[in-house]
Formats: C-alpha cells, structure tokens, sequence
C-alpha cells in the first residue's frame, strides 16, 4: 500500500499493483506500460479520497473474475476518466464513488456492485464492456448521467439502477 498525500503531476507509467491509503490525487495522466503487464488498482481501508483531474486518464488494465480491482474504502471523484478491467465495489458502507460531469469510468469486464450502503453516483458516463450487476446497493443517475454496457444490467438483493429494483 502506498499511504499520506499524493498527487501525480507528471505523465506516469504503471509498473506495479496499487493499493493506496490517505489521499491520491491524479493531476496527470498513469497508465500501465504498453504491451507489459496489467496492473490492479484496489482502494482499501484507510484510502481517504482519490481524485482523477478533468482532462486526464488513469489506466489500470489487469482485472480479471479471479482476481478484480477491488474499492472497499474511501471517496472516489472522477473528474476525468478512469479506465479499469473487471472490477468489484465491496463495502459496509464505507466506500462513495462519484462519476462528475464530464468524467468516464470504463470497464473492461464485469461490474459487480457489493456497495451496500455507500454512494456510487453517475453524473457523467460508466461504459461497462461486460455486465453490470447491482447486487446489494443503489446506484443513483443524476444529471446527464448515463450507464452503457455491452451485456446485461440487473439489480438485485432490493438493490436499484435507475429506480428498478430486482431486475
């Protein structure tokens, strides 16, 4: 884990895993190296806020059924785009993601929402290539919101999208 205040002026490469603490803020674009390996990114107990500048992409390829990016903790604002494999939102309450106007959050692969009492607002765009399954929380669209996939989006355990409830 990589802790205390970071702000990341400068274009980087993603050579390693991330699991942050404290407060991150992305003020220029990261991603994983070309054609090298795909990295996670797991924001976890401890991980106060996390922040993606309008105008810049955070890139973390790895993500897979077997071993996903995993967010458990902390606010995550995007205000720019943030692009991630297959990915699993776990909490008990603990854990508010906020797509902004203008923000991305892409998705390689599935989208499982174990967010039970946190926040996962769109305001701007999640792009899910794969499914979006909403199992125990509530995902609000406010403003120009919107949530596309390339699968299924289904809601269960009175869990909603849009207002629907165990689709």
């Amino acid at each position: 884990a990589a802790s205390g205040t970071v702000t990341v002026n400068n274009p980087t490469v993603i050579d390693g895993n991330l699991s942050p603490t404290g407060t991150w803020t992305f003020s220029s674009n990261a991603t994983d190296a070309p054609g090298g390996a795909a990295y996670t990114f797991n924001p976890n107990a401890g991980t106060k806020t996390i922040q993606i500048d309008a105008n810049e992409v955070v890139t973390f390829e790895g993500g897979t059924s077997g071993s996903p990016n995993v967010f458990s903790s902390g606010t995550i604002d995007i205000y720019g785009t943030l692009i991630l494999g297959y990915t699993q939102l776990n909490n008990s309450g603990n854990l508010d993601i906020t797509i902004e106007p203008g923000g991305t959050l892409i998705i390689y692969g599935d989208l499982i929402n174990k967010n039970n009492s946190g926040t996962f607002t769109i305001n701007g765009a999640l792009v899910v290539y794969g499914n979006f399954a909403n199992q125990t929380g509530s995902v609000t669209v406010g403003g120009t919101g919107t949530i596309n996939t390339t699968g299924k989006i289904t809601s269960t355990g009175g869990a909603t999208v849009f207002g629907s409830t165990n689709d």
